[in-house]
Parts: C-alpha cells; sequence; structure tokens
C-alpha cells in the first residue's frame, strides 16, 4: 500500500513592526490542519501591435492561502484578527485590525519527499465558523481562514521552501526549518 500525501505541522509566528523592520516571534506548533490551497495572484498586461496580441507580462502580487483547521486557538483567533481577550472573554468591534503573522507547514510528499515553507509576512480574513448539528451522519466542525501573503519590503520575498528532494538540503536544514521564520536562503537554527 502507497504512502498518501499529508498535510501537517503547521508553525504560526507573531510578526511586530518597527518601522520597516519586521520582528519575528518564536514559532508556536499548532496542531490540527487540515488542508491548505496556496495560489499567487497575479497582474496582467498585455501587448497589441498590429492588430494581434503581441505580448503578455505577468506578476505576482501576493498569494491567497485558503486553511482548513480542526480548531484554531482562541490565542491566534485573536491575533488573526485583532481581538480583544480580558479574564478569558472575547470581544469583537469594528475597530478590530489584523495583525500581522508567518504561517509555516509540512506537506509529506509520495516516496517519503519532505516539502516545507514559511510564507514570512501574512493577514487574515476573519475566520469562518461551520457549526452544525446533524442527527444522521456525524458532522464535525472546523474553521476556515483566507490568508494574504505579501512580499514585505524589509524581506523582499513571499516566502521560504526547501524540499527534501533536492540535494543541496540536508537532515540538519530540514530539522531547523521550523526553529525560527526562514527569511533567508541560508536555514539557520533560533538557538
Amino acid at each position: 500500500m502507497g504512502k498518501t500525501i499529508n498535510v501537517k505541522n503547521l508553525y504560526l509566528a507573531e510578526v511586530t513592526e518597527h518601522g520597516t523592520e519586521l520582528v519575528f516571534g518564536k514559532p508556536e506548533l499548532v496542531p490540527g490542519l487540515r488542508k491548505a490551497t496556496r495560489k499567487p495572484t497575479i497582474s496582467k498586461g498585455v501587448q497589441y501591435g498590429d492588430g494581434r496580441l503581441e505580448d503578455i507580462e505577468s506578476s505576482k502580487t501576493s498569494y491567497e492561502i485558503a486553511m482548513d483547521h480542526n480548531d484554531i486557538p482562541q490565542k491566534w483567533r485573536a491575533w488573526f484578527e485583532g481581538l480583544s481577550i480580558t479574564n478569558g472573554v472575547e470581544s469583537g468591534s469594528s475597530g478590530d485590525k489584523a495583525k500581522p503573522f508567518a504561517m509555516g507547514w509540512e506537506i509529506e510528499k509520495a516516496k517519503g519527499v519532505r516539502e516545507l515553507i514559511w510564507f514570512i509576512y501574512c493577514k487574515a480574513n476573519p475566520i469562518e465558523d461551520t457549526d452544525e448539528q446533524r442527527e444522521d451522519n456525524i458532522k464535525i466542525s472546523n474553521d476556515t481562514v483566507t490568508i494574504t501573503a505579501f512580499e514585505h519590503e524589509s524581506i523582499g520575498r513571499y516566502y521560504t521552501k526547501i524540499n527534501s528532494k533536492n540535494e543541496e538540503v540536508t537532515e540538519k536544514m530540514l530539522q531547523d526549518f521550523f526553529t525560527q521564520v526562514q527569511t533567508t536562503d541560508t536555514i539557520e537554527s533560533r538557538e
């Protein structure tokens, strides 16, 4: 029997901005990732000449990430949406502002290949909850969130990704990848 492809090991890290500099909190493992879909947002330009199409230019402007999770912890829900929690009570208002964060996860691919990715500067839309009571079939609720990953000017990239199939990727790089948000071509450990 073949190994199935799996998405797992979601890591989230708070991002605070000091002028144009980003400061990353320590990554936190948030179990329960069910699905992560990443799709580049494209800006297109077309050029016509002599009555025909001569060229098409396209450029990435961001990434849209759709994430399904079993149950995003209250701490992270509040961070995503800029909500207040006082004495264990969460409150939301029209003044809530989404806070930036970094997110990374692992994809187990066929034949033991591992792909690890960090999206470095993200903001989330408010989380969608589906709560439903069913009498005949078991229905499990989950959280769905749409996230936009931006290319921050101080970093100059949307994401950092490694793939264990690449012969330049070492076991140490794989071990160190989620110890901190990786923002360069050199994978380093937080310790």
